[in-house]
């Protein structure tokens, strides 16, 4: 490794080039063999499932424990105050619904278990976003964002907004919270129109970070998962007219309020889902792409799907995974790294849970 020529990201930080194509667990003959199988017949195929678990370092002895209780693991990255990594796995039941939205919820994807959320029309407008509440905590830290030094995340513009008003006035935090629907649902709607150059940059740090930074930083560490969904790897990249569906598929922006544990945080999340049926779901999957986030992140790809029968040595039955790459928007401290890090993973463990129970009686 020490051969390894040093290559910088978009961010400043050097990782060798092995760390940015696969954080550095994929190995060798996993590749290989992926790269020898035809495309079409990888879902079905046993590689496909041990190619995860090379990714996971997960060996097939340790697959009991997912029979009945979600198997997670933190994944080691080169900086831990900088990132975070999360991959699992669970059994399904036969028989058991569709995995990818959680019944009874207006679609609420499986991978999120969020406190608010909404959907956008496409194009976008401010109206989607009417339900949406900020916490008291929002605007305490309103009232103190200056220019390079904000605890809430916005554009240049956005900070410059929040300055000038008086949050002393009466209806200051009615008048934010209209002008910040009016901004995001127009960042949405050039994203539904033009694709990632339409994404802010973050100005709340001394170096302005653009969203669309971390969302190719991620898609490059996650590029050994997505190899595995030619089609999911290729939208990704390419908004392509995000904001529809077609029958047995999706393509939508939306909005969400989550608690990690320290602070609610809202995110604007790209929803897809692409079926490969038939038979129903079998290789299946959904990516969750962060377009937005007012807390913490600086990038977060979550990204789960279904192993099918004999996906895994020595396992019967169908499994669903996840994995959860999350990009900090700041060196994080030991304690508060460590606080969100058992919320992100517990985050992780209860959604799998929620997944298996879709399908007991």
């Amino acid at each position: 490794m020490g051969s390894l020529k040093k290559i910088s990201d978009d961010d400043g930080h050097h990782r060798h080039p092995a760390q940015r194509r696969s954080l550095g667990l994929l190995s060798l003959s996993a590749l290989l063999a992926l790269l020898l199988l035809p495309r079409a017949s990888l879902a079905e195929d046993s590689v496909f499932g041990s190619a995860l678990l090379d990714f996971m370092q997960v060996a097939p002895g340790q697959l009991v424990s997912a029979e009945k209780e979600p198997l997670v693991v933190e994944i080691k990255v080169s900086e831990r105050s900088r990132q975070a990594v999360y991959m699992g796995l669970v059994r399904l039941e036969a028989g058991a619904q569709s995995p990818f939205f959680l019944p009874g919820s207006d679609a609420i994807p499986s991978l999120m278990q969020p406190d608010q959320f909404g959907y956008f029309e496409n194009p976008a407008q401010a109206q989607d976003l009417a339900p949406l509440k900020l916490d008291d905590d929002d605007y305490s830290v309103l009232e103190e964002c200056r220019p390079q030094e904000c605890r809430f995340k916005l554009s240049a513009l956005g900070i410059a907004e929040a300055e000038a008003l008086n949050w002393q006035a009466p209806g200051a935090r009615q008048a934010f919270l209209g002008g910040f629907r009016t901004a995001l649902a127009d960042e949405v709607s050039g994203f539904q129109a033009k694709g990632l150059p339409a994404l802010i940059t973050y100005a709340d740090k001394p170096t302005p970070y653009p969203v669309a930074t971390g969302i190719r930083r991620l898609l490059a560490e996650a590029e050994p998962v997505l190899d595995l969904y030619p089609r999911l790897s290729k939208t990704l990249a390419d908004p392509g007219g995000a904001g529809g569906t077609t029958t047995g598929e999706s393509d939508r922006v939306l909005w969400s309020v989550s608690d990690f544990g320290y602070r609610p945080t809202l995110s604007v999340d790209r929803v897809v889902y692409l079926n490969k049926a038939p038979p129903a779901d079998q290789g299946s999957v959904m990516a969750l792409q962060n377009l937005y986030s007012n807390h913490y992140l600086a990038g977060r790809l979550q990204l789960g799907g279904i192993l099918p029968e004999g996906s895994l040595p020595g396992q019967p039955g169908r499994y669903f995974w996840t994995l959860d790459l999350i990009l900090f928007d700041d060196a994080l401290g030991t304690f508060k790294r460590s606080l969100l890090g058992r919320g992100l993973r517990s985050e992780v463990e209860d959604r799998l849970k929620a997944i298996q129970a879709m399908g007991q009686p």
